[in-house]
């Protein structure tokens, strides 16, 4: 996973920030702002371990393209093209450089002129350009309300392959198993590895319980591209039910469990930390 410093094995989102940074981004095809933004939650120091830094600060080992190999699959050349390792680090700052400018738009990050790349400080994720915290620590409650993420998703590389479709669907199926308790007094857990099975039309309706949560307004078509592909993964398992799992009542038709094995992740990486280059180092 992550080292001492360098990451987190779990960090956690607010739900209003899915809805109202990562949904108009995805909407506007710049998920890829949205794969940054949870490459810099995921390493940028909470209050707890900045010390003396600013709380949110990005440790300086942290490139642009270490940055960019998390969040992005390598640059693809046509057949034949050899760009060279210089022109390969200039494409993948540029690529880091404009979704940091989406980034800063959204007031997610501040960025300060330095020698070499900026100093990167990842703000609080409701825009109110407050210091980064993490919200479970902030109550977890109202607008704390949070979705928890496995650092494993980045730190396998497998968050650098996924589209606009693979994650809407993973912030859903993680809303989902937020929200499995239905009132029963019993809940699933909450950090990729519970199970769910809520109607897609449900993220995005109102009228259905619990009337006060945060909406995921993604189209169906999406949320079923998204889920077919997890599945694919083997990150999300689905069987057909006729009964409600917690009480089991018989179900009005047929339903769909989903159970989300995102834990899986955990075996495809060990430790995950940036690349130490000395030229790089001297330069900032």
């Amino acid at each position: 996973m992550f080292g001492p410093g360098e990451g987190k094995a779990l960090f956690r989102v607010r739900q209003a920030h899915v809805a109202g940074h990562y949904k108009p981004l995805i909407a506007r095809k710049a998920y890829a702002a949205v794969k940054l933004d949870l490459v810099l939650r995921a390493i940028a120091l909470l209050p707890r371990d900045a010390g003396a830094r600013e709380a949110g600060f990005v440790l300086r080992d942290w490139s642009y393209e270490d940055l960019h190999d998390l969040a992005k699959s390598a640059p693809a050349f046509r057949v034949g093209e050899d760009r060279g390792e210089k022109e390969t680090r200039h494409l993948k700052r540029k690529w880091v450089g404009n979704q940091m400018d989406k980034l800063v738009a959204e007031k997610l990050v501040r960025l300060e002129a330095h020698n070499g790349r900026p100093t990167i400080i990842v703000l609080r994720d409701d825009a109110s350009g407050l210091s980064f915290d993490d919200p479970g620590e902030a109550g977890g409650r109202g607008d704390d309300r949070y979705l928890t993420i496995r650092g494993s998703v980045v730190a396998s590389g497998r968050l650098a392959t996924w589209k606009a479709p693979q994650l809407a669907a993973y912030f859903a199926a993680i809303y989902a198993e937020y929200h499995q308790d239905r009132g029963g007094g019993r809940s699933f857990s909450s950090n990729g590895t519970g199970s769910w099975w809520r109607q897609l039309a449900w993220f995005n309706n109102a009228q259905w319980y619990p009337k006060d949560r945060v909406l995921l307004p993604f189209s169906k078509s999406l949320l079923e591209d998204g889920l077919n592909a997890l599945i694919s993964e083997g990150l999300i398992a689905r069987k057909h039910i006729n009964r409600d799992p917690l009480s089991n009542k018989k179900l009005v038709g047929e339903r769909v469990l989903y159970t989300n094995q995102f834990a899986l992740l955990d075996t495809e990486v060990t430790r995950s930390q940036p690349r130490r280059r000395p030229a790089d180092a001297a330069a900032g």
